[in-house]
């Protein structure tokens, strides 16, 4: 009996005594101050020390970018304390369907309070908005007038049917020291725990001769935890994401931007799409052409920017190797081939120089120009300088700027030394682009009197009244598809300028307001317009596509590119609309393929 009291009382000391130890009461500290460090680090997804702001009016801009507006009432707080993008996600359900359910019931707010936003934690502070628009994954930036964000994965944030907010913290600095305030004490715990413990063990090893097994021992457990979980691991990513994307690009001062001549270039979206191709000698990511043209070969020069470029899908389903494909299955002859020119981001303007340095080996039959939703834009030099931060008049690509009365236009050249006379540095905000052009060149102030970065140029171009400097890009359009037309015209070539469907199905995203008005079929009507009067033929692919199903299936779940159906369906409608026209198979001596 007295033993077995002993016993027991040897082992209440020994409780007693590891209760009164240093590393325990920091152990309690630190787990009962653990609660609110998880409040700091994840309180935000619940709405917990943070006031919320819906963004309400959000607008497509490029690629997966979504673009809102910030209310004037809300701008001094986010520059006192910042902000975050929000994403909505399901209720939360840590605490289980019956107590949520009735605590829902009774108490309103609690539902709300249990709405998961998952807040995104990449804010680029200015970084180039060409990563927000490519890469998405929940990416965003507040330039001081306009939050542009994506979404947390492939999706679109304006047509996925998320709620998106901007959550801005009640005391930033006081939640820094609350943060470190919680995580002193495990801190000290584990600083406690190796000296105390730890330390004596490893100090009684090394004495005993035990210090060189101990080591064994750790490197051969780090060795079996390689093995069994971080290979593994790095071999299922190597196959789910077996590359980055590659983009040799390089600056030609007859061209512009163009690819690395014969070099690799990878394009995924990091989910589900992968595609790895060569570019050829010219820069293109294209076949190989042949030259000089074989004798009695009809030639197709098909001229445009990504959505012929076409890096996500591979080479032989781009769409002019499939019309190549069908137009030869069509005529019953192989003497029928297909070239392609294109570089992303790029319009008519940019592309003349293509056109000028190699149409003339490639010796077309027959130049199809591509003309997508942005290209007003893109053969504007004031618009694509404000975006990109060039010099308007010292640019990386051809353009064209017409006078004030719209009927003498400026050449503008390629400028081999534009790097040193950037605007700002790369990742400045549009509106600071645009100030400093207005600074530079005072003279272009009154063009942009009526229009700002941070109202969406997509839309402008939808606009029933659009600004003045949206206007001259239109005449510069014009003009450059005047030049194409004569320039192929001299050559014995015939044009066709074919539309796709994203000139009326991105305008259905802009929502009238007090300054503008929108229809979805302005921008159709001015290209077709601008057109007519060039005299080149159009094919409208908004109107061929929904004979197919409609357009959404044949393009890249939140990209906006055409998917390899949408490349067939594309291919298909030219190739049916140059056998209803037979004048434009037609050689230059009348002669069919």
């Amino acid at each position: 009996m007295r033993s077995v009291l002993r016993n027991v009382l040897t082992r209440v000391g020994i409780v007693h005594r590891f209760l009164l130890a240093q590393e325990f009461r920091l152990l309690i500290v630190a787990l009962a101050l653990a609660p609110f460090l998880w409040l700091v680090e994840h309180g935000e997804d619940y709405a917990v020390f943070t006031d919320r702001h819906v963004l309400e009016r959000i607008e497509p801009e490029l690629g997966r970018a979504a673009i809102a507006w910030i209310p004037d009432a809300v701008k001094p707080v986010l520059a006192e304390r910042g902000l975050r993008v929000c994403e909505s996600q399901s209720p939360a359900t840590r605490i289980g369907y019956f107590l949520n359910d009735r605590m829902a019931r009774r108490l309103p707010e609690f539902n709300q309070l249990l709405t998961r936003f998952r807040c995104f934690d990449k804010d680029f502070g200015g970084r180039y908005h060409a990563e927000i628009r490519n890469e998405g994954g929940g990416l965003y930036d507040y330039d001081g007038e306009t939050v542009r964000f994506s979404s947390s994965d492939a999706s679109h944030p304006v047509s996925n049917s998320r709620v998106y907010l901007i959550s801005v913290p009640w005391a930033a600095r006081a939640r820094a020291m609350v943060a470190v305030a919680c995580q002193a004490p495990i801190a000290l715990f584990g600083y406690v725990l190796a000296r105390k413990r730890a330390w004596p063990w490893v100090r009684e090893g090394y004495r005993g001769d035990k210090f060189f097994s101990i080591v064994t021992a750790s490197v051969l457990s780090t060795a079996i935890a390689l093995s069994v979980v971080v290979i593994p691991m790095e071999a299922w990513l190597r196959w789910r994401i077996p590359f980055i994307e590659e983009w040799p690009i390089r600056f030609d001062p007859e061209l512009g931007f163009v690819l690395q001549p014969n070099a690799r270039v990878r394009w995924t979206n990091y989910l589900d799409l992968r595609v790895e191709q060569t570019s050829n000698s010219l820069g293109f990511l294209d076949r190989e052409p042949v030259v000089p043209k074989p004798d009695g070969m009809f030639r197709v020069l098909v001229i445009g920017d990504s959505f012929v470029e076409a890096p996500q899908v591979g080479l032989m389903e781009k769409m002019h190797v499939l019309l190549e494909t069908r137009l030869r299955d069509a005529l019953g002859t192989d003497k029928v081939d297909t070239v392609a020119f294109s570089r992303s981001g790029t319009g008519q303007s940019n592309q003349l120089s293509f056109y000028d340095r190699y149409g003339a080996d490639i010796d077309a039959n027959l130049v199809v120009l591509l003309f997508i939703a942005n290209d007003f834009g893109n053969n504007s030099t004031l618009l694509t300088s404000t975006y990109q931060c060039w010099d308007p008049y010292r640019p990386p690509q051809l353009f064209y700027e017409p006078d004030e009365s719209g009927a003498t236009f400026t050449r503008i050249d390629i400028y081999a030394d534009w790097r040193s006379h950037m605007l700002a540095p790369v990742g400045s905000t549009p509106a600071l682009c645009q100030q400093v052009i207005m600074e530079r060149y005072p003279e272009k102030r009154a063009i942009f009197d009526d229009w700002s970065p941070s109202i969406s140029l997509n839309c402008m171009f939808y606009a029933d009244e659009p600004p003045r400097v949206v206007q001259r890009s239109f005449a510069s359009t014009e003009h450059a598809l005047r030049l194409f037309k004569k320039r192929t015209e001299d050559n014995g070539e015939a044009l066709l300028l074919f539309i796709a469907h994203g000139v009326v199905t991105s305008g259905q995203f802009c929502t009238n307001n007090s300054r503008y008005t929108f229809d979805t079929l302005n921008q159709l009507k001015r290209i077709t317009e601008i057109a007519e009067r060039a005299g080149i033929p159009t094919l409208d692919l908004y109107q061929a596509f929904p004979e197919r199903s409609g357009w959404q299936a044949a393009t890249i779940a939140g990209d906006g590119h055409w998917n390899a159906l949408g490349h067939s369906w594309a291919a298909e409608a030219i190739a049916d609309y140059l056998l209803e026209h037979p004048e434009l198979l037609s050689r230059t001596h009348g002669e069919r393929p």
